[in-house]
């Protein structure tokens, strides 16, 4: 259940890092997405390219890494799409460079989720991915891929047999927030699961 990469091309040959320390890199890419669009849209203004040492200096503020990433230019980016000013300086191409990095949430079942590149919503998906399992499989008990309201129905009349009254949780309430449309009473799909868990803080949420 835990988000993967599934659009990522380097270049071919190009083997800088070993493949954990590369899946690493590229998760936290993939997480930070949506924070890298908004500096590297800074950095560019309205050029559709950027210097790889502007490239690199981006990825350093946003990922938090205090080495320059130039030396993975081609790997994380593929082959230079140019010089800059016919210096020696390779440019990046920002859209590019973005559009090779998806994610996406893979559930056993088969079905796969593409993952939007809130930053907030994608961080809680990575740190909640295998309570984002656990809850939709406890809840899709029919295993239709989609959670109806008497499937939370069910659920919640077993765990309030474990409550006590003042702790007993509204069905109702949950597939509300689930659904995240107070006046639905048709299925959520896997994918509006999945944008309720990248929404909901899980720390601060009470139902």
């Amino acid at each position: 259940l835990s988000p993967r990469v599934v659009v990522y091309s380097a270049a071919n040959g190009v083997r800088c890092l070993g493949p954990r320390s590369r899946q690493r890199l590229v998760d936290l890419i993939c997480r930070k997405k949506g924070a890298l669009r908004t500096e590297l849209q800074r950095v560019s203004g309205k050029r559709a390219q950027i210097r790889d040492a502007e490239w690199s200096q981006a990825l350093q503020r946003v990922l938090d890494i205090s080495v320059s990433m130039k030396p993975l230019r081609q790997e994380l980016v593929g082959p230079a799409s140019g010089v800059a000013g016919g210096g020696t300086a390779s440019l990046v191409d920002v859209e590019d460079f973005l559009s090779r990095y998806q994610a996406e949430v893979v559930f056993p079942s088969g079905p796969s989720v593409p993952v939007c590149e809130d930053g907030l919503g994608l961080e809680v998906l990575f740190q909640r991915r295998q309570e984002l399992g656990t809850a939709f499989q406890l809840l899709d008990t029919n295993h239709d891929r989609e959670i109806s309201l008497e499937e939370v129905t069910a659920c919640c009349s077993v765990l309030n047999r474990r409550l006590t009254g003042s702790q007993h949780v509204d069905p109702d309430r949950v597939f509300r927030a689930i659904s995240q449309d107070a006046r639905e009473r048709g299925p959520v799909s896997i994918e509006r699961f999945c944008d309720f868990w990248g929404r909901m803080d899980l720390t601060q949420y009470q139902l």
